[in-house]
């Protein structure tokens, strides 16, 4: 996803009431095999969502890298929605544990 730099943290919220997910909007979408950072749309039933990447690299017939695709409710295990990202710009990794 463009909107967020390489190594950024993303701050998130689980979302309990999937059927009040927000269209257009991102979110992080974890399935048993995955986990994807994604911007959602309605799929083309009311059991799935689409998923889109807002990068828009293609290959050199023209074919999106990263192409949409539909996930079922019935396979995913948790929705989170994307408060914001922090970039670390001191190069330590270390994080501040009380």
């Amino acid at each position: 996803m463009i909107e967020y730099p390489n190594g950024c943290v993303l701050a998130v919220r689980e979302v309990t009431e999937r059927r009040l997910l927000v269209p257009g909007r991102n979110y992080v979408i974890e399935t048993s095999e995955y986990r994807v950072t994604k911007r959602v749309q309605l799929g083309r039933t009311s059991d799935t969502i689409a998923l889109y990447s807002t990068n828009q690299e293609t290959y050199p017939d023209g074919r999106l890298i990263y192409e949409p695709f539909e996930v079922s409710f019935q396979d995913i295990r948790r929705i989170f929605s994307i408060l914001g990202y922090i970039v670390n710009q001191s190069g330590e990794y270390r994080l501040i544990k009380p």
